[in-house]
């Protein structure tokens, strides 16, 4: 039963013992404060919202029944609750809200890049309309000069334009696809699959040991081995789109040592089987790592990754997108829990 108008406590005084619920609340000594009877029932409520995803509804419950449990009513205690259910509700957003940040801090620093390359072009410019206006050409050559010298700036314009939208959507390390495409594909793919369902699944990949990696052999080391890992995942990805019939697949670093890999119209068993033979890939490519100059540090250098897989189950009441992350990410730490270096699959839960 949820808190809105319809629940028999909310058309009532919710402080009387008049109804059951209200009876409950007053046998397991919930004040009858408007702060504390409002929150235990906003939470109870949220049971029933279509915008959280699974684990954010088990925290909210988990919250709610060790409030339950304990009885401590106390005005500190209810500040406490309150905090950590606004981390509940607002964790997955500050999370994309920083990522997005991260990913405008560095479209900045390329345009301002960009900018500084193009001043030059635009005292170029200026130059050669002044030598235009006094070169003693007639008007029509001087003006045929002028616009050829607007077009070339322009046409360097337009293309900075179409490189900053692209790098807007690029990983600058791996250059696959960042967080930002990866959320605005899989919002066009609950979209279509809302009207029409159809089999979508999705498979995250992490790095096993990345961390012990890094401090072995150092931060650039480990840029190597995580483009060396992207370049693995983006090549099964071409060849896909070569056999008969084709398969849609979309890569992105989704941060750090992980991947995801969206498969519109993919059967969970399906891409099973394709995250199996990446993860095999994987294992058997062999890094070999460079100093900066090019000369070779180490070779016959191994990786293996853990990959969680998922499917969109027609069950799920909204959060579709959340939802299938979280469903493969629970696949992932399963396989990392289970000895790592393995495919776990994370079936529909009935």
């Amino acid at each position: 039963m949820s808190a809105a108008s319809t629940d028999p406590c909310a058309q009532c005084d919710i402080f009387s013992a008049g109804e059951p619920l209200c009876a409950t609340l007053d046998r397991i000594g919930v004040p009858r404060t408007a702060g504390w009877r409002t929150l235990i029932l906003y939470m109870r409520g949220l049971d029933d919202s279509p915008f959280l995803t699974d684990t954010q509804k088990q925290e909210i419950k988990t919250l709610l029944g060790r409030t339950l449990t304990k009885r401590d009513f106390a005005a500190e205690r209810y500040d406490e609750v309150l905090a950590r259910m606004e981390d509940i509700l607002q964790g997955p957003c500050q999370h994309k809200l920083r990522a997005a940040l991260e990913e405008t801090a560095k479209v900045l620093e390329d345009m301002q890049t960009l900018v500084a390359k193009r001043h030059g072009n635009v005292q170029r410019l200026q130059t050669e309309a002044v030598d235009a206006v006094t070169s003693g050409l007639d008007p029509e050559q001087t003006v045929t000069r002028l616009r050829s010298a607007f077009k070339q700036v322009l046409d360097v314009m337009e293309r900075d334009a179409r490189d900053l939208g692209r790098m807007s959507k690029t990983d600058a390390l791996t250059d696959l696809n960042n967080r930002r495409a990866l959320d605005e594909f899989l919002d066009d793919l609950v979209a279509s699959w809302v009207v029409n369902p159809f089999p979508a699944s999705l498979f995250m990949i992490d790095i096993d040991h990345f961390k012990k990696f890094n401090d072995t052999y150092g931060h650039r080391v480990g840029d190597q081995a995580l483009i060396t890992v992207a370049r693995l995942v983006a090549d099964l990805g071409k060849e896909l789109a070569e056999r008969t019939p084709p398969t849609e697949y979309f890569a992105a670093r989704y941060g750090g040592e992980e991947f995801v890999v969206v498969l519109p119209r993919v059967e969970l068993a399906r891409a099973a089987e394709l995250a199996e033979e990446l993860r095999a890939r994987i294992e058997a490519h062999r890094l070999v790592l460079r100093n900066p100059d090019g000369s070779v540090l180490e070779k016959g250098i191994s990786l293996t990754v853990s990959v969680g897989v998922a499917a969109m189950d027609e069950r799920w009441q909204g959060a579709h997108a959340a939802n299938l992350i979280e469903a493969a990410d629970k696949g992932l730490y399963e396989a990392k829990g289970s000895g790592r270096n393995r495919v776990c699959v994370r079936a529909p839960q009935p």
